[in-house]
Parts: structure tokens; sequence; C-alpha cells
């Protein structure tokens, strides 16, 4: 796969998996928690509706419930709202509006106390605002919202989400290990979860390698997993910070958050004076946002650095051959809709 954003549909993507781990060997059981057995730091049991489960380790994936992680420690958990304060979202499926070919990309667009997403599948299109749920009620969300998209909107269906926005302080815990929405959230803007995911279950495959880890092993997992959290916290609170409305409360505050960031403020500064680089960010825990997607938000939000720097014609030149790739790519490309017509045409 090319390595770029893709617009999935996540119940599809769910069966999927789900079929793949089953045909590798997983056995796959639903039912519901009841109860989770406790002894010594560690969790015995967990039972269910239909039968008690035993194991010598535990994955907390039970969303914002945390139903296993939760038994295990108290105070566990450190809140991101003051730096980012959008704890909900309301959801809204539409059909495609007619006429309109799907994005091969996402569409975030501010509104009074928040944003909208915009994500086109070749059979619907989802959008969502995520707000402050502080500043707006439910009622008040939906209806800007769908003023947002219009009278027109074929509304399939619509949902309003609560957000827990901060992490676990501990994501491994005795025998338990809290994963994607059990072991935290950052809003939605760039789309980190699964990603989140992926670096919890790509971690497991390099600490969980005896059948009693050491704390040793534990802490470290934890300090990664806490150091990817902060990570993204700050390039999210970056979106908020540059931007230059003042039409509300909420965007007027904005420009504060990057107090709330450790370091941020030093580097907002020193990008003013210079071109954001690699080892700017160096040394930290960045494992999808780095140098180049900093430069993209800073840039695009005019934020340029004073440099005193006179273009030559070797520039113009390669502007110009650059530019010329560009259009070769075009004319090689297929049109989006094309291709995502051939790729369902081989399924």
């Amino acid at each position: 796969m090319v390595p770029y954003g893709y617009h999935l549909d996540a119940a599809m993507l769910a069966r999927f998996l789900k079929r793949k781990a089953t045909e590798a060997g997983v056995e796959h059981i639903e039912d519901t928690v009841t109860d989770v057995t406790v002894s010594d730091g560690n969790i015995t049991a967990v039972t269910g509706v239909k039968a008690s489960y035993s194991a010598d380790v535990f994955i907390d994936s039970t969303g914002f419930r945390s139903l296993l992680i939760s038994k295990l420690k108290a105070d566990n958990w450190q809140s991101f709202s003051d730096a980012l304060p959008c704890n909900k979202a309301v959801a809204i499926q539409r059909a495609l509006p007619q006429g309109h070919s799907p994005n091969p990309y996402t569409v975030a667009t501010a509104l009074s106390n928040g944003w909208v997403w915009q994500i086109d599948l070749t059979s619907r299109q989802g959008t969502g605002y995520v707000y402050d749920g502080n500043r707006l009620s439910k009622e008040q969300a939906e209806q800007e919202l769908r003023d947002y998209l219009g009278w027109h909107s074929d509304v399939i269906k619509c949902i309003h989400l609560d957000m827990n926005v901060g992490c676990r302080k501990e994501f491994w815990v005795g025998n338990c290990i809290a994963v994607g929405l059990a072991g935290g959230f950052i809003e939605p803007l760039e789309s980190t979860g699964l990603h989140l995911i992926n670096l919890g279950a790509r971690l497991l495959g390099t600490h969980l390698m005896q059948p009693h880890p050491t704390q040793a092993v534990k802490d470290a997992y934890n300090k990664a997993m806490n150091g990817f959290y902060q990570d993204l916290k700050q390039f999210i609170v970056l979106h908020y910070c540059l931007s230059n409305r003042t039409d509300t409360e909420f965007w007027r505050e904005a420009p504060a958050k990057a107090q709330l960031c450790e370091g941020l403020p030093e580097k907002l500064e020193l990008w003013k004076h210079k071109i954001c680089e690699y080892h700017d960010l160096a040394g930290g825990y960045a494992t999808t946002f780095v140098d180049e997607n900093y430069r993209y938000i800073l840039y695009g939000m005019q934020h340029y650095p004073a440099l005193q720097y006179h273009s030559a014609e070797t520039d113009k030149e390669v502007f110009a051959r650059l530019q010329q790739l560009s259009d070769k790519a075009v004319e090689m490309t297929l049109p989006h809709v094309e291709f995502l017509q051939k790729i369902a045409a081989v399924r």
C-alpha cells in the first residue's frame, strides 16, 4: 500500500480483520463483561454472560468504559481537556450529495466552537462536529452541523458521542494492558486513533516476550505510550493555537492553549526566525507527525519565518522542474472516481 491516508468503511474493515484473525487461528467469542476478578494486583478472571475467562495477560479494548484496567488502579488518568477542550461530537452519515464525486482527502472546517469533518466513501459521506460541550448543548451542536450541511442532505443516521480526551498514566498495570480508547483518546483532527492502537500493539510485540514481564519492561512500555500521546497532543494543539479567529470565545482562547504543551511556546518563538526542521523535534516521541507535517500546519496558517533570503535563478529552475514532474504525474494518474470504480470491479 502507498503510505498515505485511506478512507475506509470502519464496519467493513472490522469484519475483514475478524475474518483474517479467525483464519489465522484466533478464537473469536462475543460476550458481555459482567465482572472482573482481581487478586494481588492482577486480573485472574473476566466473567461474561456466557462464561468466565482466565488468562495470563488481559488486553483491555473495552473502549472508554475501560472495564478491565479500571479495576487495577485508581487515579490512573490524565486529562488533556485544558489544552483540547472539544469533548463531544455529533456525527451524521448522509448519502453523497447529488453531483458530488468522492474526494480523495478529508475536509476539516472550523465552526463556532470546534470543527467539522467530511469523509467521503463511494456509498456515503461521514460528517461530524467535534465541539466543546461546555459551550454548546447537544441540540445546538446538531443544529449547527445540519445548518452547515444544508437542508438538502439525505441523512442516514445521526448519533451523539462523548469523548474522554487524555490518556492513562499507566497503560500496563499488573497483567492488563489498555489499548485503544481504554488507553486514551486524542480528538480526531488528525485521525490518530488507529495509529495509537497500532503503536500499542507493535510495542507489545517487543515488550511482551516473557511469561512474566518485569516491572522495568512495563515501565518502559508506559513511558513510550505516554510520550506518544504527549507528542500527538502537541501537534493537535498546534492547529488551534495558530488560529487568528476572534468571532467566538472558543477561538479567542485558542492561542493560549500553546502554553499548556511543554516546549511548544519556545518552538513557536523559534520558528518565527528559522525554518522548522527535523532537529527541532528530534529526540522526542514523534512517530507520524514530524517536521514536514509541522511545516504544513505552520505555513498553511501563514506562520512563515522571517528570513533574509533572495531567490536565485537556480531556485526558479528547481520549482519549474517540480511543476513539470507534478503535471506529468497528473497526466499519468487515473482520476479518483475512475480509480475507485476499478477497485470495485476487481472485488
